[in-house]
């Protein structure tokens, strides 16, 4: 029997799933990266700042929704755990959209749940989890797939009028998922694929569906690049991030060493290094070798069980094969198109969930080949996979966000706690270098990362000044990188993070 469509259950099974599996992030007060600066401004009634940033950077329903609306009605540090309960409901609804879609493309019901839940439990949702600042990420992707339904009505529709007025509102709705985060915006080529991937599909029906949906995609970047350079106009902010690709060879060589290969080993972390290249160790580059062998191993494993999986000639096969390989770049066009290079985790949800996607269908492939396995042996191979992600899920962001996160808080509040705030006429802080953790290892960006040692330790002073000693909060604070020389100024408190291991 073919399950339901609407799947209520379904949406309460996720969300107590994630409940569940993301629980060290809501019983535990932490702060991570942006946490602090966010919270700060919110406190001190100076989000102007942020508001400006965020817009230049393309994204100004993101500054309203965090410095606007969210963080003034955050009180403290504990109760950031209400935001990340926000990102994981709208994780819960994304795995739910991801169910219908499925199911609707004529996906089995323990399947469809099963890939929707890993979707739920990738490395880029558990940075979505897990960081208060990134809570609204996943309504961006939910938001694109409303694009999507508005793009498939336009594309239906026989009438002129229609069609053009749901391309319009499909491109509408896209530019809104972009002010909020343009990578999870291009979940929508996930839903894409699901739909133009059906092994019956034509050729021609997938060239016409596809060209439509980048006339759609297309005008919504376009949208959003005209938002982004009319913000970068009104407010000059040299310090951001936007800006177009200069060196498009150098970039695309860049997408096949870092964010594919990250994608493709889909939930094993990629070492530091990738952020950090300089004075990279002998362990990290065998890693990366092993990294770049693995992902290469599992893209040559993907396109050949997709050529399994389509129906059709050799030429239509790989007509499709085709097709489903530039799906890749076009669900990471927002990052190949700007002049910076940072694969982080948080812009890797739409390509990594595509490829799981592509997984499946290939082992479908390769199922066809031989004898089928009996539905029972599938579900349960299904279910013990997504088992095994949650529990590494929870694993990941107990180890590398909360617990690194609160040693790090009570490190600072030790050594302001420890010394005579009324004596001190500033604060002389110690950043740690950016290879410093407290976690077992330094995963790329988020993963294991010191706030101390970013744009936030003088936040976190501010905050923590606040807790202990109100009178003080106000103590200039000097903040130093831990390979600057130190020339601490006479009767100032020297508050040394050098803490932990450097790999």
């Amino acid at each position: 029997m073919r399950p339901s469509v609407s799947g209520w259950p379904v949406l309460g099974l996720f969300f107590a799933v994630l409940l569940t599996v993301y629980a060290p992030v809501l019983i535990t007060p932490y702060a991570f990266y942006d946490d602090y600066v966010n919270l700060s401004a919110a406190i001190r009634g100076d989000s102007s700042g942020l508001l400006i940033k965020k817009m230049t950077e393309g994204r100004p329903l993101h500054a309203v929704l965090l410095n606007s609306i969210s963080f003034p009605m955050v009180g403290e540090i504990a109760d950031l755990r209400y935001l990340r309960l926000v990102g994981i409901i709208g994780l819960s609804v994304l795995a739910w959209s991801v169910f219908r879609v499925l199911v609707r493309a004529g996906w089995g019901g323990v399947e469809s749940v099963c890939v929707s839940m890993i979707i739920a439990l990738l490395p880029s949702s558990q940075v979505y989890a897990a960081w208060a600042t990134t809570a609204f990420f996943p309504y961006s992707a939910l938001i694109s797939g409303a694009a999507f339904l508005l793009a498939e009505r336009g594309f239906n529709s026989r009438r002129a009028l229609l069609k053009v007025t749901f391309g319009i509102g499909a491109s509408f709705a896209l530019l809104t998922a972009l002010s909020i985060y343009q990578s999870t915006a291009m979940f929508f080529w996930v839903f894409a694929a699901v739909r133009v991937l059906r092994p019956e599909t034509s050729p021609r029906d997938i060239f016409h569906r596809v060209c439509w949906y980048c006339l759609i995609v297309m005008a919504g970047l376009l949208l959003g690049f005209f938002m982004y350079s009319l913000a970068s106009y009104l407010y000059i902010d040299e310090l951001s991030r936007g800006g177009l690709v200069q060196d498009i060879p150098r970039k695309i060589v860049w997408f096949f060493r870092d964010p594919l290969p990250n994608a493709m080993n889909f939930f094993s972390l990629s070492p530091s290094h990738w952020f950090l290249p300089d004075g990279v160790p002998f362990v990290d580059r065998l890693h990366r070798a092993v990294n770049i062998t693995i992902a290469g191993g599992i893209f040559l494993f993907v396109l050949v069980g997709l050529g399994l999986y389509f129906q059709g000639t050799f030429k239509q096969r790989l007509w499709k094969l085709g097709i489903a390989v530039s799906l890749l770049p076009l669900s990471y066009v927002p990052q190949l198109v700007a002049f910076h290079r940072s694969a982080v985790y948080r812009g890797l949800l739409s390509l990594t969930s595509l490829l799981v996607v592509y997984m499946v269908l290939a082992l479908q492939g390769y199922a066809r080949q031989r004898r089928a396995w009996p539905p029972l042996r599938v579900n349960i191979v299904a279910g013990s996979i997504a088992l095994a992600c949650a529990l590494l899920a929870t694993y990941n962001t107990h180890t590398y966000f909360v617990v690194p996160q609160v040693r790090e808080f009570e490190t600072l509040r030790a050594q302001l706690a420890s010394e005579d705030l009324t004596s001190a006429r500033s604060i002389y802080l110690i950043r740690p270098n950016w290879r410093d953790t407290l976690a077992p290892l330094v995963r790329y960006d988020e993963f294991g990362a010191r706030s101390s040692a970013s744009w936030a330790a003088r936040s976190m002073v501010f905050l923590l000044l606040r807790e202990i000693a109100p009178e003080q909060v106000h103590l200039p604070v000097t903040i130093v990188s831990a390979d600057d020389p130190l020339e601490p100024p006479p009767d100032s408190l020297v508050v040394d993070m050098r803490t932990g291991r450097r790999f």
